[in-house]
């Protein structure tokens, strides 16, 4: 009778198990990235809002304080629209102020804000593209 040595076999099914919890961290990781950079972004377009209301009250520029009350994403690949709700009555002025801060507030995180169409620039990250919209 032939003895079989099994220790073959356990190196291999160690190796696939390996394989597969590597396959699957390196998933995980990719995805918490992801949610990081859009929770990033949506809390720097916040601040940016809130700093241009703030600033806007200040100068009396507006009668009534402004307050961000939803951001919502749109996305469509690899670009997102940061959809930022904002509370009160305001002009188209008013309107560009606030998505101005918003966006240098995101600039200010370190990503690239792109004014290669001046009209409606977007900050661009190694994953996407947002661009801001104050509703």
């Amino acid at each position: 009778m032939i003895k079989m040595d099994k220790r073959g076999q356990i190196s291999i099914e160690f190796v696939l198990i390996v394989a597969f919890m590597l396959m699957l961290v390196i998933l995980i990781g990719v995805y918490a990235a992801d949610a990081n950079e859009k929770n990033v972004v949506s809390s720097a377009a916040r601040s940016g809002v809130m700093d241009a209301a703030s600033n806007l009250l200040l100068n009396n520029t507006i009668d009534q304080p402004l307050h961000v009350t939803d951001i919502s994403t749109n996305d469509s690949g690899q670009n997102i629209t940061l959809l930022i709700d904002v509370s009160g009555q305001f002009s188209n002025s008013t309107n560009t102020t606030l998505k101005s801060f918003a966006l240098q507030s995101i600039q200010a995180q370190g990503y690239t804000l792109n004014n290669t169409n001046s009209s409606d620039p977007f900050v661009k990250t190694s994953r996407h593209n947002y661009r801001v919209t104050i509703v």
